[in-house]
């Protein structure tokens, strides 16, 4: 009896073990464009060349046109099987700054249904709201000056704002609005480099089992076992 306990508690460490392994997948932007509040019915999703513009921004300048520019991001094919949830979840962005080190805040968009190749800053998305603010779950601050970037940086995304996985469920995408923490504070541009840059965007994501789907999983497998060996 004391080995058949044992061999049970074994069993049970090994089914948590393999059902609890996380799945890591990582995703490139279907789309991604800025808009621009100086110039709000022009899409910026081409150079007046034709090729996709290669660079995107979070800034206020009120020496130009521009105004305040915000990127929006969306990523497709955002796979959350049944009975899992998003651990954890970080976008990558090749950044540098051009006028001032500000900081840029990552909002989740309300609406996935746009494109690159007609949003304008009068048809931009509005961000997800939760207590009357912007749901915003991430943020970070370029600390190298352009042109002498080494490397991506990495933003940790939350993941635990319960808006956001209703919205990842619902359509199996998600949008992120890329726009200053302060967007009065004139100056202050960010730069990226977009999908059709040299160092293209990407988001990590893990999904691992519901603590439940475990336990069932787990009991069942025990509970078989058990019967087998009576």
């Amino acid at each position: 009896m004391e080995k058949t306990r044992y061999i049970l508690w074994g069993l049970l460490l090994v089914v948590l073990t393999a059902c609890g392994s996380s799945l890591a997948t990582t995703i490139g932007p279907s789309d991604d464009v800025i808009g621009v509040s100086g110039d709000p019915d022009t899409n910026y999703g081409k150079e007046p060349w034709g090729d996709e513009r290669p660079y995107l921004y979070a800034g206020h300048n009120d020496s130009v046109k521009y105004a305040v520019i915000r990127s929006f991001m969306k990523f497709s094919g955002i796979s959350v099987p049944a009975g899992q949830y998003v651990e954890s979840a970080t976008l990558y962005l090749w950044a540098g700054y051009e006028d001032a080190s500000a900081q840029v805040n990552v909002a989740v968009g309300a609406d996935d249904s746009w494109s690159e190749d007609t949003l304008t800053w009068n048809t931009q998305p509005a961000a997800l709201q939760y207590g009357g603010s912007d749901v915003v779950i991430g943020s970070f601050t370029p600390t190298t000056q352009f042109g002498s970037v080494t490397g991506y940086t990495a933003i940790s995304l939350d993941v635990s704002n319960p808006t956001l996985l209703s919205q990842l469920l619902s359509d199996e995408m998600i949008t992120f609005i890329l726009k200053l923490n302060d967007e009065t504070t004139a100056f202050a541009s960010e730069q990226f480099d977009s999908k059709a840059g040299g160092h293209a965007p990407y988001l990590e994501y893990t999904v691992v089992p519901e603590p439940t789907t475990l336990g069932l999983l787990a009991a069942g497998g025990l509970l078989g076992m058990f019967r087998k060996r009576k």
